[in-house]
């Protein structure tokens, strides 16, 4: 169990900051596949970022490029947008004083918040006790390094046209046995995953995302 659960806090932190180029045997999460997009599916705060809670302008600008960012991606359709717990507690407020925040639950009985019917989603730390990021609050915009970023994507397999997830071949869990000091048993795990976008228009980011103001 303490396996499987360091395994889903590494999963998560692959899934955004993912790179082929430091793991050739990995995948690319959606910092580099939305890199290498085209300029429209990444929208900017401002040249400089911007702080979100100095004023009620900059609280509108933000839900206006929240609009945007569910527009660029196909359908005008954002299943989830990803962010940091910085970003889940802002926007939550904002949304709250704007009237706009929506929520919903699952058939486990789980309530999540959402925006325009996008599900806001915290992707936490890389650890179960570390206090690192997934996604970090150290981002450079111009002038600022104090910034962040939300990720927008449509899930689906229809037609492969939207971004899902996939594997070569099932899983495959092998038994070897105990180890010499016959306190513990070791199992081999191998499992072949990635992820798949054939639309560009899966997926988005807004960057420069600044929370300075409390």
């Amino acid at each position: 169990e303490m396996f499987l659960a360091s395994m889903v806090y590494f999963f998560n932190n692959q899934f955004i900051t993912a790179t082929q180029a430091t793991e050739p045997d990995g995948f690319n999460g959606l910092t580099v596949r939305v890199s290498n997009l085209p300029a429209r599916q990444t929208i900017s705060m401002g040249t400089n970022g911007l702080d979100v809670r100095a004023s009620l302008a900059n609280e509108h600008t933000f839900i206006d490029l929240l609009h945007n960012l569910q527009y660029i991606i196909e359908g005008g359709k954002a299943d989830a947008f990803f962010m940091n717990d910085n970003t889940y507690l802002g926007i939550a407020g904002v949304l709250r004083r704007a009237g706009l925040l929506e929520t919903t639950s699952d058939q486990f009985g789980r309530t999540f918040n959402m925006f325009n019917g996008t599900r806001l989603v915290d992707m936490g730390n890389t650890t179960a006790t570390g206090t690192t990021r997934v996604l970090p609050q150290t981002e450079t915009q111009g002038t600022s390094t104090v910034a962040t970023s939300i990720y927008a994507a449509r899930f689906g397999r229809d037609g492969g046209e939207f971004f899902h997830g996939i594997q070569l071949e099932p899983l495959k869990a092998k038994d070897l046995g105990m180890l010499e000091n016959g306190a513990q048993y070791r199992t081999n795990i191998e499992w072949v995953t990635g992820f798949a976008n054939f639309n560009q228009r899966s997926l988005g980011r807004l960057n420069g995302i600044v929370w300075t103001t409390t």
